[in-house]
């Protein structure tokens, strides 16, 4: 039996808050995102891939779980696949990503300081874990508080989020923008 040389990776697609970067097969390496994206996570990424014959989407890894963007200044994002062993090469490119400016009409963005869910301070990009007891989670149960703003009531969906049997499962919580204070924000938790 002979093993054939992983392939590598041959990067076709890469969207960073739904704004491709790979334009006619050749990687941009700068993108701009709106003003109300204050972070970026691997869940924001996602990035397509050929080798050999396939084709698939895979998951993308940061350095830090959670990155912070700042207004008008480029922030460099190294991205990473490991390698496969047998299918395909490890991968590695560099973009930058800069935070627009804040428009002279745009309420303040809303920056989370700390999120707590049954009382268990949420580290972003990194998966929570509940109690196994835990059969549901409610908005009760989340404190969110924002820099400037303090405690924020969130939206969950779905609400109540029912645990079956210790399966993942991806909750999104959100603030509506309340005019002449904030933006609207959101975020996905897995």
């Amino acid at each position: 039996i002979t093993q054939s040389e992983p392939y590598n990776l041959s990067l076709t697609s890469l969207k960073i808050h739904g704004k491709e970067l790979v334009e006619n097969g050749i990687l941009q390496g700068t993108v701009t995102v709106p003003y109300t994206i204050s972070a970026i996570t691997a869940k924001d990424i996602t990035a397509s891939f050929t080798y050999g014959p396939h084709t698939t989407v895979i998951p993308i890894e940061l350095g830090r779980p959670s990155i912070k963007l700042y207004e008008n200044e480029a922030v460099e994002l190294v991205l990473s696949v490991k390698e496969l062993k047998g299918q395909y090469r490890a991968f590695e490119c560099t973009v930058n990503v800069t935070r627009e400016t804040k428009p002279d009409n745009a309420d303040p963005a809303l920056e989370p300081e700390s999120i707590f869910i049954l009382g268990a301070l949420y580290k972003e990009g990194k998966a929570l874990g509940v109690p196994m007891e835990t059969e549901k989670l409610t908005e009760a149960d989340i404190v969110a508080v924002f820099k400037d703003f303090g405690d924020i009531p969130v939206t969950l969906n779905p609400n109540p989020a029912v645990f079956g049997s210790g399966e993942l499962m991806e909750l999104k919580l959100s603030v509506p923008a309340q005019a002449g204070k904030y933006e609207a924000w959101e975020t996905s938790i897995t």
